[in-house]
């Protein structure tokens, strides 16, 4: 099965744990000057109140669906051809997420 890492939980996840099973509903490319200040703050704030530092430049949203919890959240990471290839090819695809910390 594939995976989906995060380097910390997230208030995003709205209760979705470590080993959960999420689809990847779409993909997203975009730029981070493009995005406004709330979408940050939703993106990027963990479950302790710290806030992750997204790169700039050109990047990638993903979509993942919930279905245990019927909810649905966004991770961005740094855009390259080789991930937007990859997660293309997987939209509709289970994947487990990891929690690193």
């Amino acid at each position: 099965m594939k995976k989906i890492k995060f380097s910390n939980e997230y208030n995003k996840f709205f209760g979705a744990e470590k080993g959960e099973l999420l689809k990847l509903l779409q993909v997203f490319v975009l730029n981070f000057k493009d995005l406004s200040k709330s979408f940050i703050e939703y993106d990027t704030i963990t479950s302790k109140g710290t806030k992750y530092d997204l790169p700039r430049g050109k990047l990638i949203a993903l979509l993942f669906y919930v279905p245990r919890m019927s909810s649905s959240f966004t991770t961005v990471r740094r855009w390259t051809s080789q991930k937007e290839k990859y997660y293309r090819a997987s939209m509709g695809e289970a994947f487990k997420m990891e929690i690193m910390k």
